[in-house]
């Protein structure tokens, strides 16, 4: 089946799906249906509940694709995956236009420190370690208006808040191993003081080595807490406009588009909640 590699993990599909749209974009069928199988595995192991949509949605771009290519082995996994047919398969499509709405929402966590206070060997050190704290709590689906009414939302493609939480604690590890070497040189060095110089320059490198632990709390933070999608296919060559219902953009939220036949458009939103 679709999910039965475990030889890698991942918690982000997105990658794969974007480039996959890319392919699909460009007529590049093989290509998409690579990249789609791959968005496709990767959401179905990360979190498959949170996903849900996102997974609907890359099942049938891929299987759009793999019949129109003839690709019966595709659709066969698919089908034992608890995959159905879509609605319109890929000819009807491309006698459309289609627009690919990207949304980036929120903002994504930043690093604070979380500071400890431990004895280590005849004295105290601060032990400082980087965590994250949410900055928005993010909506994981606008409403898209065509012309002023609702004609799609968007669904949750990434999840960067996670993916950066994830990033941290694999460090987990390595920090610990580093932490280790600095308190045991940040001991020797307050005992050498404190032989060399008396209880008073002992106290006053302990106090310096308490101040002096810091984490690194270093972040993107201009990124969003999250990546969303959706697939709107339009009237060939016929103006709309589009919009989404977040009034919390910190760019226009309008477009008046004219997508050719068989050609896709993508737009590209921002907004902060």
């Amino acid at each position: 089946k679709l999910d039965n590699d475990t030889d890698s993990f991942r918690v982000d599909g997105f990658p794969f799906l974007f480039s996959g749209l890319l392919y699909e974009a460009a007529g590049n069928w093989d290509s998409a249906i690579i990249e789609f199988r791959k968005a496709l595995k990767f959401y179905r192991k990360a979190m498959p509940d949170a996903f849900r949509d996102v997974i609907q949605l890359t099942a049938d771009s891929l299987w759009r694709i793999a019949e129109f290519r003839n690709r019966t082995e595709i659709i066969e996994e698919l089908v034992s995956s608890g995959f159905s047919k879509p609605t319109e398969d890929l000819r009807t499509l491309l006698a459309k236009g289609e627009i690919f709405m990207v949304v980036e929402g929120g903002q994504s966590p930043i690093k604070i420190p979380r500071d400890h206070v431990l004895q280590f060997g005849n004295g105290i050190t601060n032990v400082s370690f980087p965590a994250y704290q949410s900055v928005t709590r993010t909506n994981s689906s606008t409403k898209i208006l065509c012309d002023g009414s609702e004609c799609d939302r968007t669904a949750k493609a990434s999840d960067i808040g996670l993916l950066a939480e994830n990033a941290l604690e694999k460090r987990r590890i390595r920090d610990f191993a580093k932490l280790g070497a600095r308190l045991a040189v940040k001991a020797g060095a307050q005992a050498v003081v404190k032989k060399q110089f008396g209880e008073v320059a002992g106290l006053a490198m302990m106090l310096a080595n308490v101040a002096t632990e810091r984490a690194d709390t270093r972040s993107w933070t201009l990124l969003p807490e999250n990546l969303q999608i959706a697939r709107i296919p339009v009237k060939p060559d016929v103006p709309i406009k589009i919009s989404s219902a977040n009034p919390n953009t910190i760019q226009g939220n309008m477009w008046t588009v004219k997508v050719p036949r068989g050609k896709k458009k993508f737009i590209r939103l921002r907004t902060m909640y």
